[in-house]
């Protein structure tokens, strides 16, 4: 009698983990899924110690901004304070800290007019599917700049680094 349980897992799946909320997701379904402890190398070193004689083992990376999804902002939160901004920020190759701590920028180059449409319509796609819209300025035929804020606070909040790292990689060369 054979068992699914005979033979390692098919394919791997990265974890990212939540430790300050005890949850860890998964890359394939990005559900949360609530850990036994609030200590996720405990969790993660008992899951190996049982399973590894199954071939399995499980491996713990941080959330990126990029694997990250924006959460519908209405108002009521406060924008993101200095020192948060400032760990964010050293996320986000490339963006720049507006003057005024309520925006954050980035400044494209693009060659020609072509590239530079192109890069405004892949940056739309983004903020179509992450419902966070930022302002685009297209100026001197290929020059963009990108501004994010969370209008709705009158400051930056963690969208706006999540949809800027998700900017950055698909505007990568």
């Amino acid at each position: 009698m054979s068992s699914s349980f005979d033979r390692p897992l098919e394919s791997n799946a990265t974890i990212y983990v939540e430790p300050a909320k005890g949850i860890l997701r998964t890359s394939r379904h990005g559900s949360p899924v609530r850990l036994p402890s609030n200590r996720p190398a405990d969790f993660v070193s008992q899951f190996n110690g049982i399973y590894r004689v199954l071939g399995w083992s499980m491996t713990v990376e941080p959330e990126s901004l990029e694997t990250k999804h924006c959460k519908p902002c209405e108002g009521g939160i406060a924008p993101l304070g200095e020192t948060e901004i400032e760990g964010l920020l050293g996320e986000v190759p490339g963006w720049k800290l507006r003057e005024d701590k309520a925006a954050i920028g980035r400044k494209i180059n693009a060659g020609t007019f072509a590239k530079a449409i192109s890069a405004v319509e892949k940056v739309a796609i983004l903020a179509e599917e992450e419902q966070h819209h930022p302002d685009l300025h297209l100026t001197g035929y290929r020059h963009l700049n990108i501004v994010l804020t969370t209008h709705a606070i009158g400051g930056l909040s963690e969208n706006d680094f999540i949809l800027a790292a998700k900017i950055n990689a698909a505007l990568q060369p």
